[in-house]
């Protein structure tokens, strides 16, 4: 799915993922996550990224999840902590 696919006798063949999507034959072509930049973005699913003016990004956990942006783990009190510690060393990592 998501990939280019030739058909073949009794069977068929698939190539590269299509445009916009990456991944492999045996894991399956996905949507490709880029910020705005064009760069590949490498924040948290529940994660927005930010791209400043002068190219650099940063990663922000969404309302709802805290954390440093590259793991962000749910936050239900919403005060910028998660509701358990994560693995990564920021101080924003830590369990409220």
């Amino acid at each position: 799915e998501n990939s280019v696919c030739m058909n073949t006798p009794g069977s068929f063949r698939c190539g590269p993922c299509k445009t916009g999507y990456v991944g492999d034959q045996r894991r399956g072509c996905k949507p490709e996550r880029a910020c705005g930049n064009g760069q590949p973005n490498l924040c948290h699913t529940n994660a927005d990224c930010i791209v400043h003016r002068d190219g650099t990004i940063d990663c922000q956990c969404k309302v709802g999840w805290a954390g440093n942006g590259y793991l962000c783990g749910t936050d239900t009190d919403i005060d910028g902590f998660p509701d358990e510690k994560l693995n990564c060393p920021d101080r924003n990592c830590n369990k409220d």
